[in-house]
């Protein structure tokens, strides 16, 4: 074994079973963060009866981005085990038909995908052995144009399913780009598209779920098809890059250059971590 740790979020889901899977086969050690514990040792039962002899490699966290409260206590508990991490996978995300709020009043969509994401990679920082990677899933719907001063103003009335998303991946995509500049001969910090895979992040709960599982999930990509860029990305010696496919590419001009990228980060900062010393304090 080559005695390297990393952390998956979002491990019991499709994409991220795949990357434990993939991850187990090229000997690291794996902690699979996941918010329903019942439904990640499931998962982990599986990926051990399909991987024999990985049993003291892998082991569950419980981890709800949803909660800012969650995101400290799981990084607790991996600073009290005294383990030094060599990667971390933020693969966990959401999109949700409908208006709802975290436990500490955002948006849920933008909360788990990029607020919670923000706070668990600042806890995580300093556990982090130098050289590690850190990577960050995004999506095809990223859109830089989302982004502006209303970012943290949630309302009924402004919610839109796919907006939300969008938003959110965009913000990811910023705080790639910022910590991967802040932090570069440090770590290798990327950002991964799996592109559209059949998995239940696809079902949309609308009329049309239906017509789609018939004539649309056939022709996407598998998990573990949709796995393989993010796994390329946690493997890279690059930072500051986009995998996609079996292919990668600087982060685009239009979020390394964003004008609103260090108002982003500044005031995400301020909101999830005003008081604390760990991580990059930019």
């Amino acid at each position: 074994m080559n005695n390297k740790t990393i952390i998956v979020t979002g491990a019991s889901g499709s994409i991220g079973s795949e990357i434990v899977k993939s991850l187990l086969k090229k000997d690291f050690s794996v902690i699979m963060a996941c918010r329903n514990l019942q439904k990640g040792e499931a998962v982990l039962s599986d990926i051990l009866k399909e991987i024999q002899g990985k049993e003291e490699f892998v082991s569950l966290e419980e981890l709800d981005l949803a909660s800012l409260a969650s995101v400290r206590r799981f990084s607790e508990s991996i600073s009290r085990k005294n383990i030094r991490l060599n990667g971390l996978m933020n693969n966990a995300g959401t999109i949700n038909r409908h208006f709802s709020k975290t436990a500490e009043g955002f948006e849920n969509t933008v909360g788990v995908n990029y607020i919670g994401i923000f706070l668990l990679t600042q806890q995580l920082l300093p556990l982090l052995e130098e050289n590690s990677t850190i990577v960050n899933v995004t999506s095809i719907m990223s859109s830089p144009r989302k982004i502006n001063k209303q970012f943290f103003e949630f309302s009924h009335q402004k919610f839109s399913q796919f907006s939300s998303y969008s938003q959110s991946k965009a913000a990811l995509m910023l705080f790639t780009s910022s910590l991967a500049e802040q932090t570069k001969g440090k770590l290798f910090v990327n950002a991964a598209d799996p592109g559209i895979v059949d998995s239940n992040m696809i079902t949309m709960h609308r009329w049309f779920d239906p017509l789609a599982d018939i004539l649309f999930r056939p022709l996407i990509k598998s998990p573990k098809k949709g796995a393989i860029p993010l796994v390329n990305a946690q493997l890279s010696y690059q930072t500051g890059y986009l995998f996609y496919g079996n292919k990668s590419e600087p982060i685009p001009q239009k979020y390394n250059q964003h004008q609103l990228k260090e108002w982003l980060w500044k005031e995400t900062k301020k909101i999830v971590c005003p008081d604390n010393g760990n991580g990059v304090n930019n």
